[in-house]
């Protein structure tokens, strides 16, 4: 059985998509600047990567830290260096550039107040902790005087202690818990494991989970973007399939990923649970469910419209176009001539016969007042109206978030509406 907290963690597939910023979905390295370090930096190891992750703040990015550590770890600039044992050891495991209050609190603890009783030295690291932890620059200087008589006192020079005083007052704006960066980077690190070794599964979590983001769209957009670039299938919205969600499926041409209805803009939940408890094998049997009886079982006219400019309804083999024209035309009947028309519409085999239902709706149904009005909008529906392709694609992106059409072919013979039910 799987177990996260099980996992190698030199996993070479799993770096590798650190190191490129392949990042859509990975804890704390989803955002475009944490992919751009990412691929910039090239972390190889938790460490290396708690650096990122601790120097991915504001603060660490205003101050210049950041760029400095990239330029010492690529090799462009050679890492600070003392050459003092154990200042230099304090510094090692960063390259050089303070980024963790851990390691301001051992310049006090080791380098300044080694000497001291354990009592008052545990007090000194303590108010020095305080001035870091709280970014407290007037408790931080009201130590200076201390600092630098600790340094003198433990064999450094005064100009040392002034140089190691300094950069514990500029890191101390910025530096980071090195615990917390550790705990984030090994959650990073499975985050990216389950990524690069079960893609589909991560993919279609993460797609599923879009809905919950600040841009949700966004999100989707970056995450099917990568999904292709690697290579993993995400089909376009299929109605029949009645997924609420992002699903894994299976076909002829092996795995992919299937776009979940209730993420198409305009379908709720609601909507998708009527689809899901009713038969949808045929465009009249979804349009049906428009105009049924009992309106706490129907279907919202926006979602019919939203799955059929989104591509849901490819399936039927009909043009979008043709079918939003019936919808308009059902749109525009009364709740009398709606009843009469459901209890035709799915005994219906081709647009032939609607037409010839919603005539006779017009000559028998609908009030005089009325019958010009139907007809007219029987008339105005182009049944061989084939759809424009940018229009679609642009549909598609307004409702899911990015172009699903892989290609855009419609036969104008294909125009049955062939019922299986």
């Amino acid at each position: 059985m799987f177990d996260i907290n099980n996992i190698p963690y030199e996993d070479n597939k799993t770096w590798s998509i650190i190191k490129k910023g392949h990042t859509s979905g990975v804890f704390q390295l989803e955002s475009e600047l944490g992919k751009q370090w990412a691929s910039k930096i090239k972390p190889s190891n938790i460490n290396e990567l708690s650096a990122v992750l601790a120097l991915l703040r504001p603060a660490c990015l205003d101050s210049g830290m950041t760029k400095q550590y990239y330029l010492i770890k690529s090799g462009q600039e050679p890492p600070l260096r003392f050459d003092d044992t154990e200042i230099d050891s304090i510094l090692e495991a960063t390259e050089g550039v303070l980024i963790y209050q851990e390691q301001l609190m051992k310049f006090g603890s080791e380098i300044a107040w080694p000497d001291l009783p354990r009592l008052k030295k545990l007090v000194m690291v303590d108010k020095l902790r305080k001035g870091i932890g709280k970014k407290d620059s007037k408790l931080i200087t009201g130590l200076r005087s201390d600092f630098l008589s600790g340094c003198v006192r433990n064999g450094r020079t005064e100009d040392v202690g002034h140089q190691l005083f300094e950069l514990i007052e500029s890191a101390g704006r910025y530096a980071f818990n090195d615990a917390h960066a550790k705990k984030y980077a090994i959650w990073t690190y499975r985050t990216a494991y389950l990524k690069a070794n079960n893609p589909y599964e991560f993919y279609c979590v993460y797609m599923t989970y879009s809905k919950i983001k600040q841009k949700p769209r966004e999100e989707l957009y970056n995450l099917i973007n990568e999904a292709r670039m690697l290579g993993i299938r995400v089909l376009q919205p299929n109605v029949i399939m009645k997924n609420s969600e992002f699903e894994l499926s299976q076909d002829a041409n092996g795995k992919n990923i299937m776009y979940g209805l209730s993420h198409i803009k305009q379908v709720s939940f609601a909507d998708v649970e009527t689809i899901a408890n009713n038969c949808v094998d045929t465009f009249q049997n979804l349009l049906n469910l428009m105009i049924r009886v009992d309106i706490s079982r129907r279907l919202r006219v926006q979602s019919v419209i939203g799955l059929i400019r989104s591509g849901a309804c490819d399936v039927y083999d009909l043009s979008r176009s043709s079918m939003l024209g019936l919808v308009d035309v059902v749109k525009s009947l009364s709740t009398k001539e709606k009843e009469h028309l459901s209890l035709k519409l799915d005994n219906c085999k081709d647009y032939g016969q609607v037409k010839d239902v919603l005539l006779y709706i017009s000559e028998n149904v609908s009030v005089k007042k009325r019958k010009d009005l139907v007809v007219s909008e029987i008339d105005m529906w182009n049944t061989e109206e084939e759809d424009d392709d940018e229009q679609m694609l642009v549909m598609e992106t307004q409702l899911l978030g990015i172009e699903m059409s892989a290609s855009v072919e419609y036969s104008t013979n294909k125009r049955k509406m062939n019922c299986k039910s």
